[in-house]
């Protein structure tokens, strides 16, 4: 994706918006981390886990750390351990949304609810996450925690941003945004930093907006010491993307 400097982001967290500091602020975001499945462990390491058709129904199965379900595709429906779930999607989610739940994913863990939808023959696998769980997964993808802490900072309000601006961005495929640079680059749990986590929670619901709306916060990975115009870029002017020298 095209993205702005450090720089830029710097100077414009002036601009930014900070929302209240409480849990109930953070909406969640569905990211599409598997596709074109067959079969999905997901083993819960902490909290405890309960299996549903959706979010209202009743619960099919609970699971404690140490156990896990095997989802697969079977036919027109899912099967969770081999037993016909007679639907098309399958959640796994906290038995309690005030405890957070960490799931693994096929050795690979991810914070938040698990989410399996069937896709004609094979399946999508979308991890649900509050948004500041999933920024912990994605700006030390995105930019180095070692790097100054004004950077990172900005870059945690930048990705905040994107993340929030771009939700559904994937509706077709039935999440918000993937996890590749196509959208952020998000690795779960694993690519946590300590840095990057400190960055995140101290720019606690801080966004950028423009006007009363949340801004198209892009940026990149190399811009050789300028950024330029969006109308030079892609044709159109918007007043916030301007050139700016590093």
């Amino acid at each position: 994706m095209h993205k702005l400097s450090a720089f830029l982001l710097t100077f414009l967290l002036c601009f930014a918006f900070t929302a209240p500091a409480s849990a109930a602020w953070q909406p969640t975001v569905a990211v599409g981390i598997l596709s074109a499945q067959t079969t999905a462990s997901i083993a819960v390491r902490s909290g405890t886990a309960v299996l549903k058709t959706d979010a209202k129904a009743k619960p099919m199965k609970t699971s404690r750390p140490g156990m896990s379900v095997t989802i697969t595709t079977a036919g027109s429906q899912l099967a969770a351990d081999g037993k016909p779930a007679r639907a098309a999607t399958l959640l796994v989610m906290s038995a309690d949304e005030r405890e957070p739940l960490t799931l693994a994913v096929n050795g690979r863990l991810y914070r938040g609810a698990i989410r399996t939808d069937l896709h004609g023959y094979a399946m999508t696998v979308v991890n649900i996450a509050r948004t500041e769980d999933y920024l912990q997964g994605v700006v030390p993808q995105e930019m180095p925690s070692a790097w100054p802490r004004a950077a990172v900072e900005a870059q945690a309000v930048a990705a905040r941003t994107f993340a929030l601006a771009n939700r559904g961005r994937h509706s077709a495929e039935g999440y918000d945004l993937c996890a590749t640079t196509h959208c952020q680059s998000y690795g779960g749990v694993a690519a946590e930093e300590t840095g990057s986590n400190a960055a995140i929670a101290a720019t606690y619901g801080d966004v950028l907006m423009y006007r009363g709306k949340l801004i198209d916060a892009v940026f990149h990975t190399d811009s050789g010491g300028w950024t330029d115009s969006s109308q030079a870029v892609w044709g159109t002017d918007i007043p916030y993307l301007q050139p700016a020298k590093e």
